[in-house]
């Protein structure tokens, strides 16, 4: 989310045709590349990454190893991606959202202390509010289901 204008869902593709057609053809291959097939087998192994935030050089080798069954060998990659990456995306975060930077300050640092009951929830709500005040709307609610 960070770096996004904040826009109203049903303007959203409108947008983001906007900034595709500056795309040159081979930066488009390249993007469609990354944000398609590698994306979903990464979000099949519980990894969600952004074009700003992993690089190519981290996601096609991690992608490789969980595709060849390596798979305590693609997480290390991508644990270790984002262990250097951490304070840049705290960093960017509380830049993006200063009234979430108390609770983003405490959840960063309760993951550094690996005290992942407290960050991982504190993370996830504060995304589904981020998510909210950039459209309107909760993720939760996209996906209505019975429990």
């Amino acid at each position: 989310m960070i770096g996004l204008p904040k826009f109203k869902l049903p303007t959203i593709q409108s947008e983001l045709s906007k900034m595709f057609s500056k795309l040159t053809p081979s930066q488009r291959h390249l993007l469609n590349e990354i944000m398609g097939s590698r994306r979903l087998d990464l979000a099949k192994y519980g990894w969600f990454v952004s074009l700003h935030l992993t690089p190519i050089v981290t996601s096609f080798p991690a992608v490789a190893c969980f595709l060849s069954g390596q798979i305590d060998r693609g997480n290390q990659l991508m644990v270790g991606h984002y262990r250097t990456a951490l304070d840049k995306i705290q960093k960017e975060a509380e830049a993006e959202f200063p009234k979430r930077r108390l609770i983003l300050e405490k959840a960063f640092n309760a993951h550094r202390q690996c005290d992942y009951e407290l960050s991982i929830p504190v993370m996830l709500a504060q995304a589904d509010g981020i998510f909210l005040d950039r459209f309107g709307l909760s993720p939760y609610k996209l996906c209505k289901k019975n429990f």
